[in-house]
């Protein structure tokens, strides 16, 4: 199964709870469905801390940030191949 999300991709909530709204992650792991689990995607949260929050979700529970897909590049709008890390 072709997953819809890339290593070292922006993402962020899909269903944010109040003030999580701005929030981003990398992906760092995507695990394939096993059985009766489904994708499940680990992820560091975006931030200025020394020691990076990780998280473990399932895929349906995030969606690519907005700056991964359309972005202004010398005036253009282009589409963007991952401004995430590499």
């Amino acid at each position: 199964m072709e997953s819809k999300f890339r290593v070292g991709q922006v993402v962020k909530y899909s269903k944010p709870n109040l003030n999580e709204e701005n929030i981003r992650f990398y992906v760092n792991e995507i695990h394939e469905p096993c059985g009766n689990l489904k994708e499940k995607i680990h992820i560091e949260m975006i931030c200025d801390w020394v020691i990076k929050p990780t998280f473990c979700f399932f895929s349906e529970e995030l969606e690519p940030a907005y700056h991964t897909e359309m972005v202004e590049y010398n005036g253009k709008i282009v589409q963007s191949e991952n401004f995430g890390r590499i």
